[in-house]
C-alpha cells in the first residue's frame, strides 16, 4: 500500500487533501490521524470525503492500568465515540509494541508480551460491548524487535485472529538525508541555551518519552533528526534508532539552575540537534541554532517540557510554515515599494578593530538576574517623557550605559541588534527554522533611547535586515564557508555588543512552576561570536524583567559584568537619564 504525505508546508489538512485530490484525480481512500491515549476520539466523519475511511493510530498505555480496569471509563468513552461514528473506521491501537520507545512497549512493561495481549483483548471487548462493531482492528508491530531477543519477537504480541482484522507492519527507510538550507548553515556554529525552574514533576524519563512521541508524530522534524555537521545534513532516524539516540538527548545535572547551565555549556552537541539537562527542579535545553532561531527555541522548549509533564505528544513550533519564506518576504516588502531597495542597499557593518595581540582561550560565562520593578519603571518613564518609544529601545540604551558605568565601555559606537525578519512576511505567514539577522545599528548616541529607537525604526523601515539576510543566504547557497576559530584577543579588549529583546515568554507561563515568582530562574546563554563579544538579552516572564549576559571570562572580569547586570536590574531609567544628562 502506498501513501501520500499530508503534513505539507504552508497547508492545513483540508488544503493538503484538496491538493492530493487534484493530483490523484480522486479522494484518498484512507486518511491516517494520530490521537494520544487521553484525546477524545472522533464521533463523526465530518470533513472526510464519502469514499475516505479514517485510520486512527491511538496511543496505548502501560499494561497494568488497562488490565486492572482503572482505564475502563476512558476506554468506554472512546468506544462510545466510535460507535456513534457509524461508518467503518480502522483502529491501530498501541502500535510498535515490540519496541522499547513507547510506554506500551513490552520492554517497558516488565518484558511481558502476554500483558499486551491481555490489554489488547480487554480494550477490544469493551468496544464490542459498547456496540463499536464498525471498528476494524489493526495490529501493527515494528518490523524489527528492540531488543532483538526471543521473548520480544513480534509474534509473542499477537492477540489472536478473533481480535485482529488487519495487520500492518512499521518499517522505516532512513537512508535519505536532507541538506541544511542556507539559513540553517548560517548559524551552524551557534547554539541556543536556556534554563528554567523550579518546576514540578519534570524527569529525565518523562522528557525522553516526550521526545520519542514527538519523533513518532513528526519523524522528519529537525529537532528529532541527527545533525551531520560535516556534511551539513539532517539525517532522519527510524523509531528504533531514535529510541537509542534519545538516550543521548537527556542528561542528569546537579540540583540547581547554575549546575544545569554549566552541564549544558560544557557539553558539546556534536551530532545532536538538542540536549536537555535535568537537575532537581530545574530543566535546561541547548538547541542547535540550525534547528531554529529564538522564536523556534522559545516555542519548542516549553512545549517539550509541558508535554513531558502532561504525558502527551509535543506539538511542532510552526506546523504549517509558508513556502519560500524569503522570497515571499522580499516580494511583500520590496515588491510594492521598489524604491526601498535603494535605501536598503547600504551595508552597515561594525568598524574593524586593531589586530589581536594576546593568546586567548574561550571561557564561556554568563550572568543572569531578575527584576520585579524594572519594566514598570521603564514603561512609566517612556509614557511620561518619550511616548511612542519601545521599551526595547530604553533597555538597549541602558545596556551600554551600564557596561560603561561598570568600567567596560563598548568598543563600537553602535551595537548589533538581533531582528526577527518574520515581520516582513505577509500577514499570517510563519517560518520554521531560522529567519533572524544581526543588524548593526549606529545611532547618534548609543545610550540615548530616542536615538536608539530612531535608528532601529529606520533600519526596519528600509528592510535592510531582510536584504542582508537574503544576501547572506544567497552567498552561502553559492559558496559555503566555515567560521574561523579565534585564538588571539586584543591587548585592551572592549565589549563588542550584541543586543536582543526576546519580549514576553508567554509559552512558559503555564508550565508547572514550583514556588513563588521571585524564585523563578530564566537563564539564557547564547553562543558568543568572538573573544570580545558580549551579548545582552532581555526577556519578560510573568511581568518581571530577566537580564542575561553571556561573555568570555578569559576576556572580561566577571565582577564587572555582574556590576553591569545589577545596575540594569536596579535602575535602567537612571542609567539612560544619567547618560543623557
Amino acid at each position: 500500500m502506498l501513501g501520500a504525505y499530508l503534513d505539507l508546508s504552508g497547508m492545513d489538512e483540508a488544503q493538503s487533501m484538496a491538493l492530493r485530490r487534484q493530483q490523484l484525480g480522486r479522494d484518498l481512500r484512507i486518511l491516517h490521524r494520530y490521537y494520544t491515549w487521553t484525546d477524545p476520539l472522533p464521533d463523526s466523519p465530518a470533513g472526510l470525503a464519502p469514499d475516505t475511511i479514517l485510520l486512527i493510530s491511538w496511543d496505548g498505555s502501560a499494561y497494568a492500568p488497562v488490565n486492572n480496569g482503572s482505564q475502563d471509563e476512558l476506554i468506554g468513552r472512546a468506544a462510545d465515540a466510535l460507535a456513534r461514528y457509524r461508518s467503518p473506521v480502522f483502529l491501530r491501537w498501541a502500535w510498535e509494541m515490540n519496541g522499547d520507545w513507547f510506554d506500551w512497549g513490552g520492554p517497558r512493561n516488565g518484558n511481558n508480551p502476554a500483558g499486551f495481549v491481555t490489554a489488547w483483548r480487554h480494550v477490544h471487548d469493551i468496544f464490542v460491548a459498547r456496540g463499536a462493531t464498525n471498528v476494524a482492528w489493526v495490529w501493527g508491530p515494528n518490523a524489527g524487535s528492540v531488543p532483538p531477543q526471543p521473548w520480544n519477537d513480534m509474534t509473542k504480541y499477537y492477540p489472536g485472529d478473533a481480535y485482529v482484522d488487519w495487520v500492518g507492519v512499521s518499517g522505516y527507510l532512513t537512508a535519505r538525508s536532507r541538506r541544511l538550507d542556507a539559513r540553517a548553515r548560517m548559524w551552524l556554529s551557534v547554539d541556543n541555551l536556556r534554563v528554567i525552574g523550579p518546576l514540578h514533576g519534570i524527569t529525565a524519563g518523562g522528557l525522553r518519552d516526550a521526545l520519542v512521541r514527538l519523533h513518532a508524530a513528526h519523524p522528519g522534524l529537525a529537532a528529532v533528526c541527527r545533525l551531520d555537521r560535516a556534511a551539513a545534513r539532517w539525517v532522519p532516524l527510524c523509531a528504533a534508532e531514535f529510541a537509542a539516540f534519545s538516550g543521548r538527548l537527556v542528561v542528569p545535572a546537579g540540583a540547581t539552575a547554575d549546575a544545569v547551565t554549566h552541564v549544558l555549556i560544557d557539553e558539546p552537541l556534536g551530532d545532536r540537534p538538542l540536549l536537555l539537562a535535568v537537575g532537581g527542579a530545574f530543566v535546561g535545553a541547548k538547541i542547535a541554532h540550525a534547528v531554529g532561531d529564538g522564536r523556534i527555541v522559545n516555542t519548542l522548549f516549553p512545549e517539550i517540557v509541558a508535554a513531558s509533564a502532561a504525558g502527551r505528544t509535543p506539538r511542532p513550533p510552526f506546523p504549517a510554515p509558508v513556502r519560500l519564506p524569503l522570497v515571499r518576504a522580499l516580494l511583500h516588502h520590496f515588491g510594492r515599494h521598489p524604491a526601498r531597495l535603494v535605501a536598503a542597499g547600504g551595508i552597515s557593518r561594525p568598524p574593524a578593530g586593531a589586530g589581536a595581540a594576546e593568546p586567548w582561550q574561550p571561557d564561556v560565562r554568563y550572568r543572569s538576574a531578575r527584576s520585579a520593578h524594572a519594566l514598570a519603571a521603564v514603561r512609566g518613564w517612556r509614557d511620561r517623557y518619550a511616548p511612542g518609544l519601545s521599551a526595547a529601545a530604553v533597555l538597549f540604551a541602558a545596556a551600554p550605559a551600564a557596561l560603561t558605568r561598570a568600567g567596560l565601555p563598548p568598543k563600537w559606537p553602535g551595537a548589533v541588534a538581533l531582528v526577527d525578519a518574520r515581520r516582513y512576511l505577509p500577514a499570517g505567514g510563519t517560518v520554521d527554522g531560522n529567519f533572524s539577522w544581526g543588524q548593526y545599528l549606529r545611532p547618534a548616541d548609543l545610550t540615548d533611547p530616542r536615538a536608539v529607537h530612531a535608528a532601529l525604526a529606520a533600519e526596519l523601515a528600509t528592510g535592510r535586515p531582510l536584504a542582508m539576510l537574503a544576501l547572506r543566504t544567497a552567498r552561502l547557497a553559492l559558496r559555503p564557508d566555515r567560521p574561523a576559530t579565534a585564538s588571539r584577543v586584543s591587548a585592551r579588549p572592549q565589549p563588542e555588543l550584541t543586543l536582543t529583546h526576546i519580549g514576553r515568554l508567554d509559552g512558559y507561563l503555564d508550565l508547572p512552576w514550583a514556588g513563588p515568582p521571585e524564585e523563578r530562574r530564566n537563564i539564557s546563554v547564547p553562543t558568543t561570536s568572538g573573544p570580545e563579544a558580549v551579548t545582552v538579552s532581555f526577556s519578560e516572564l510573568a511581568g518581571a524583567l530577566y537580564v542575561n549576559v553571556s561573555f568570555h571570562g578569559s576576556t572580561f572580569d566577571p565582577g564587572r559584568i555582574a556590576t553591569a547586570v545589577e545596575l540594569l536590574c536596579r535602575d535602567p531609567v537612571g542609567l539612560v537619564s544619567a547618560a543623557a544628562g
